[in-house]
């Protein structure tokens, strides 16, 4: 699954919102570099991302390389945003979350199956650190999240067994004939 006819697997990544020095470009001032890993199928797909940045690139490469070592390990969970109508997925390793979906899914089948698809890549991985990208201040936006929100918004699926019940309507249900 992981691994295309031209012998390509799925590799970790290593992406920074920092600006890489360079004939052309010094960067103005002194902004702390962020550091966070992607995982990408054989054909470049995102297949997921670190749930945290870190602020040096070797303590990201140690949490891709234990991610990798122990996804024996790891527990994983599907959530269901009803704000948003969407599903995502985390995965957690010692009960603290490692991972977590590029992008949400409309249905739950599509997040499930993006779930098996990054823990087969994983299993498939190779140890080569690649070299770290620099794509600028906005490459690590999405690690920017807003605090939880207290009112209950998201339903966590490791947590209830169901999917929430819909909103009900505010007509009686038509009686089966």
């Amino acid at each position: 699954m992981s691994k295309d006819p031209a012998g390509k697997t799925a590799r970790f990544i290593y992406i920074s919102d920092g600006v890489k020095e360079s004939a052309w470009r010094v960067p103005s001032g002194v902004v702390p570099m962020r550091v966070g890993w992607r995982l990408v199928a054989a054909d470049n797909r995102s297949l997921g991302r670190s749930w945290v940045v870190y602020p040096i690139f070797d303590e990201c490469v140690d949490a891709a390389t234990r991610l990798r070592d122990r996804i024996g390990e790891v527990t994983s969970s599907a959530l269901f945003d009803r704000r948003q109508a969407n599903w995502s997925w985390t995965v957690l390793l010692d009960d603290a979350p490692v991972a977590i979906c590029v992008h949400a899914y409309r249905r739950r089948v599509e997040c499930l199956r993006a779930l098996d698809q990054f823990v087969a890549a994983v299993r498939t991985t190779t140890e080569m650190v690649e070299e770290l990208r620099y794509y600028g201040p906005n490459a690590l936006r999405v690690y920017n999240r807003p605090d939880p929100d207290p009112s209950g918004g998201v339903v966590s699926l490791a947590a209830t067994t169901t999917v929430p019940a819909p909103i009900e309507a505010a007509r009686p249900a038509c009686p089966a004939t």
